[in-house]
């Protein structure tokens, strides 16, 4: 009986969703399409400042063999995004000489997400992806009870930090999202019947009551922000929402209006209406577009582990 409450609460949970994202869509336009093709411009001659832009160029077909890669290697890159990048490289059949730095860094990964109480959950989704694109080891039970016990109970949301280690008492989508890509990162090997109903469907009902009216996710400040809405629709894609579907659509425009022109040509994105542009927040919106458009890069490669590798 449970499990069939949890399958009716998800499905009336996109019925809600579907309703709430109709308005002020276009009906023909691909908005993916056209926010792909702004963001393709806007990258043109720049070389991968992150591991999210080289992912979604990868995704996209583009050859980065000739490319500076220096940016993604550079000695103060935090060893998880120094990790999926030269693991995304390595698939792609890019050779990078950083072999024995990614594999020290991987290793130590593996020795801190032992103490998972001390990581956001924001930095605890990208050491596990880390580890899993890179084929490492390590305690992912361990990871699935920290997920658990960032959960709050009522919401469905998670908070920052396991809340019995009492260091925060708040509950955000974007910790939210981490937390069901985490989650459904380590699927395969953690997934029970506790987990499933506490942990994905509970976050689901969450996440899409976080869809404000105009079709944005409020950052944990409260104010509408095209990186929480981007993050949002990301785990969103992942458990299963169609790329090309109305939620995507709706959430991929609310986005769009973000976006910084001159001349008609895009300059950036702001993250919140009265930020200036980033980088970062371009970074964020191209790799949401992506996983829209060819589906998401890093889930993609984490069913197809190259290295193999065991980090004690």
């Amino acid at each position: 009986m449970k499990k069939i409450l949890c399958i009716v609460l998800f499905v009336l949970l996109l019925c809600d969703m579907l309703c709430a994202c109709k308005k002020d869509v276009p009906e023909k336009e691909d908005v993916r399409k056209v926010m792909f093709s702004e963001l393709d411009s806007f990258y043109s001659g720049k070389k991968p400042g992150s591991c999210a832009e080289a992912a979604s160029l990868l995704a996209a077909g583009k050859d980065l063999t000739a490319a500076d890669l220096s940016a993604l290697f550079a000695e103060d890159v935090p060893d998880a995004e120094y990790v999926i990048a030269h693991s995304l490289l390595e698939r792609a059949g890019i050779r990078t000489e950083t072999g024995a730095n990614a594999e020290e860094r991987a290793r130590r990964l593996a020795v801190s997400i032992a103490d998972t109480e001390s990581i956001p959950t924001v930095a605890l989704y990208v050491t596990v992806l880390a580890l899993e694109l890179y084929g490492a080891e390590y305690d992912r039970a361990s990871v699935a009870e920290s997920l658990t016990a960032r959960q709050d109970e009522i919401s469905g949301g998670s908070y920052e930090y396991p809340q019995s280690a009492g260091s925060s008492a708040r509950i955000s989508a974007e910790d939210t999202a981490a937390s069901l890509m985490t989650y459904m990162l380590i699927r395969g090997s953690v997934r029970t019947q506790v987990l499933e109903d506490t942990l994905h469907d509970s976050a689901l009902v969450y996440l899409g009551n976080c869809i404000q009216n105009d079709n944005t996710v409020l950052n944990a400040e409260g104010v509408s922000s095209s990186v929480a809405t981007a993050r949002v629709l990301t785990a969103l894609l992942v458990c299963g929402v169609p790329m090309d579907g109305e939620i995507s659509t709706a959430l991929l425009n609310a986005i769009r209006t973000f976006a910084v022109k001159n001349g008609g040509a895009l300059i950036g994105y702001r993250d919140t209406a009265d930020d200036d542009p980033k980088r970062s927040t371009a970074a964020e919106i191209l790799f949401c577009v992506t996983a829209a458009l060819y589906g998401n890069p890093y889930f993609a490669e984490t069913q197809h582990p190259a290295s193999g590798a065991v980090i004690n």
